[in-house]
């Protein structure tokens, strides 16, 4: 009776450069996005996805603990998805990264977001909290096991929603890799 379900998978492609030694700068596209809604309705996707842009700035690092700010803005390159609006978002925060021994790493994340649609009508602007824990197992130089929760506040409810990722981390060589992970939702009104 109140079943949802939102199924997604797809290709993503990130790149980064580095112009200077504490700074990234990145771009992450979805080539390719499956995305299905199954509820009282079906609706599904199946096209571009978005496109984000950003930066990260190492303001710290120092045995085995970092900080850096970061920031990355969200497209509305997902042609075919929207109709007669056009969503964006905007995040901002702080991650962090610890490494206790070379095996473990450890990283989180605070950011505060902003969305907001390029639209004829009125534009449902919100803001949210996002957070993020988790944990990369290295299992070898080419694999990595991976666990996260994350959450989200504010947007639309008090939790949005509470998830625990896991994945699997491959490289195939310096640069090239490939994850394969699921995210299973725990609480919250999303």
């Amino acid at each position: 009776e109140n079943f949802y379900a939102n199924l997604r998978g797809g290709a993503r492609l990130d790149a980064s450069m580095q112009p200077f030694p504490q700074l990234e700068l990145f771009v992450v596209g979805e080539g390719f996005v499956f995305n299905q809604v199954i509820q009282s309705y079906r609706a599904t996707h199946l096209g571009l996805g978005d496109t984000s842009v950003g930066a990260t700035l190492l303001a710290f690092g120092r045995n085995g603990f970092a900080l850096a700010p970061t920031a990355r803005l969200t497209l509305p390159t997902a042609l075919g998805l929207y109709k007669n609006a056009h969503p964006m978002a905007l995040e901002a925060g702080l991650v962090g990264l610890i490494v206790p021994f070379d095996e473990l790493r450890l990283h989180g994340g605070l950011l505060g977001a902003a969305t907001w649609a390029v639209s004829a009508g009125d534009s449902d602007d919100r803001g949210a909290l996002i957070s993020n824990v988790g944990a990369d197992l290295v299992i070898d130089d080419w694999i990595a096991l991976v666990a996260d929760l994350n959450a989200q506040a504010l947007h639309r409810a008090d939790l949005d929603r509470l998830t625990v990722g896991l994945g699997v981390r491959v490289a195939f060589f310096d640069g090239l890799g490939l994850e394969l992970g699921a995210v299973i939702p725990v609480a919250g009104a999303e």
